[in-house]
């Protein structure tokens, strides 16, 4: 709208704008913003703290995945020490 136009409105036509403008979501209140804001970093650090718990277990797992290549394989040279050659 330009300023002529704005002016041809009058009060209840402006504030009718402004409740028209909050209510489509185009201008948010304060307090609603920083609600939304806290509720965001509340679920980043749960999300952070679950991404830090799956990356320990998966250090773990590699840990256990390499003993358990490690005993298959003196498995397999113990075998075929023991094993007669025909």
């Amino acid at each position: 709208m330009e300023a002529a136009a704005l002016g041809q409105l009058g009060p209840w036509g402006i504030v009718s704008v402004f409740f028209m403008l909050v209510f489509l979501g185009a201008l948010i209140p304060r307090w609603t913003h920083k609600e939304r804001m806290k509720d965001k970093e509340e679920l980043i650090k749960k999300l952070q703290i679950a991404l830090d718990k799956r990356d320990e277990q998966f250090d773990k797992l590699i840990e256990q995945n390499t003993i358990a290549i490690k005993a298959l394989e003196e498995l397999k040279l113990a075998s075929r020490e023991s094993r007669p050659v025909l």
